[in-house]
């Protein structure tokens, strides 16, 4: 979950399985870790700094990277009241936001747990082929889950053809035929 709120894309594995380990040898404290996470170029890239000038905006694109949706004025003006009393990290403003939605239980709570399942198909899936050059494919991939997300239908082979069906447009300028589709993700799978 830190991922999607923090960079906007699933794990990859070698940084999931660091920052397990960080957890673990901090006894679970996830507070020992929230900096880390915010303080990375990636974070910085995707949040930047936080003043009152624009946590506005920050607080929105959490709410787009989370919910894929916009804040509601109601939490726009309860998030800001947080951020100005408390003074906190975009780190600190979106795990708070995450685990708020969390224990709403309603379609943002949805929507969490369905990109929370996608995101582990797709790093299991991509494993080790996780780079760089994989990141726009994972983060496009992650903000297409949402609440109505039927995640029982995310396996590897639709982790696979979820790249496969932009080639097929940006090559052969339609969408791929099912039987290419599975041709290719099986190729790749193997």
């Amino acid at each position: 979950a830190l991922y999607i709120a923090f960079y906007d894309r699933p794990a990859d594995q070698g940084g999931l399985n660091y920052w397990a380990n960080t957890l673990a040898s901090n006894g679970g404290n996830v507070q020992s870790i929230l900096q880390n996470f915010a303080n990375s170029t990636e974070a910085q890239n995707l949040y930047g700094t936080i003043t009152p000038s624009n946590v506005g905006t920050v607080i929105n694109q959490i709410y787009e990277d989370l919910f894929n949706r916009g804040v509601d004025p109601t939490g726009l003006q309860y998030w800001t009241n947080v951020y100005d009393t408390n003074h906190m990290s975009p780190g600190v403003l979106a795990y708070d936001i995450l685990q708020g939605a969390l224990a709403a239980n309603n379609t943002d709570t949805q929507t969490i747990e369905n990109k929370i399942q996608a995101a582990d198909v797709f790093t299991n899936t991509v494993g080790q082929n996780y780079s760089d050059s994989t990141m726009p494919i994972a983060k496009d991939f992650i903000n297409q889950i949402s609440s109505s997300t039927n995640v029982a239908n995310i396996t590897p082979t639709t982790v696979m053809q979820y790249p496969l069906e932009a080639l097929y447009i940006a090559f052969y300028d339609r969408p791929a035929d099912q039987g290419g589709l599975n041709y290719w993700a099986n190729t790749l799978a193997s």
